[in-house]
């Protein structure tokens, strides 16, 4: 008896453990989707201005000058690989959160 309440315990904190992780990544994920808007939102602004017009870019800790057209690539760019991003984390987030559910319900895991 004593021993399956302690492999219980073992079995609620690799649920835990499980879910922090699932959070930690839902955060991440939250995070991009905000980077995107952003970025979005930036691209939409651009459209609006002349080519020739004076734009800065942050590259690290740097601020560049340089014109819209200059500018406007590396948004476009910097757009596509967070969709990317995003729709990776997305599966990943689907496949963790099943996991887990697959886990609790394996072990009938209350919480």
């Amino acid at each position: 008896m004593a021993e399956e309440n302690q492999s219980q315990q073992q079995l609620k904190a690799n649920l835990i453990r499980m879910k922090q992780d699932l959070d930690v990544a839902n955060e991440r994920y939250v995070k991009a989707r905000n980077e995107l808007r952003e970025h979005i939102r930036v691209d939409e602004s651009l459209k609006e201005l002349d080519d020739d017009r004076v734009a800065y870019r942050i590259i690290g800790e740097v601020l560049a000058k340089q014109t819209v057209k200059e500018v406007r690539p590396y948004v476009k760019t910097t757009i596509q690989q967070l969709e990317q991003v995003i729709a990776q984390m997305e599966q990943f987030l689907n496949k963790r959160s099943a996991e887990i559910q697959e886990y609790q319900a394996k072990n009938q895991i209350k919480m």
